[in-house]
């Protein structure tokens, strides 16, 4: 596997895809961020933070959308959304692979 392919993707391809299925406490019309990755060599460097920032912007200006859904496989990443605001929706263990649906509601933006 490439290093950028993180455990998340592993469980698709083991058939964990219960663990990513969006919850359903999700308020209606939400965004979803499918992705952010930043280069090993490149991390630490507060891309990773641009890149998330730019994505609340654009929330922002779709007011139409109740916020932003993300689901990470990985609990530094939790950390880190969580210091940006997202909450946790859910948290789920699927075959030993934990997962973590969090929500930024635009009103917190």
């Amino acid at each position: 596997m490439l290093p950028l392919v993180p455990r998340f993707f592993r469980a698709i391809r083991q058939g964990s895809i219960r663990a990513l299925k969006p919850p359903e406490n999700l308020p209606e019309k939400y965004i979803t961020l499918e992705a952010i990755a930043v280069a090993p060599a490149y991390q630490g460097n507060k891309i990773g933070r641009l890149l998330l920032e730019y994505a609340h912007n654009y929330c922002l200006t779709e007011q139409e959308f109740s916020g932003i859904y993300l689901v990470t496989g990985d609990e530094k990443n939790r950390l880190i959304y969580q210091r940006m605001g997202y909450q946790l929706l859910e948290e789920r263990n699927v075959g030993g692979f934990i997962s973590y649906h969090m929500f930024l509601p635009t009103v917190s933006l």
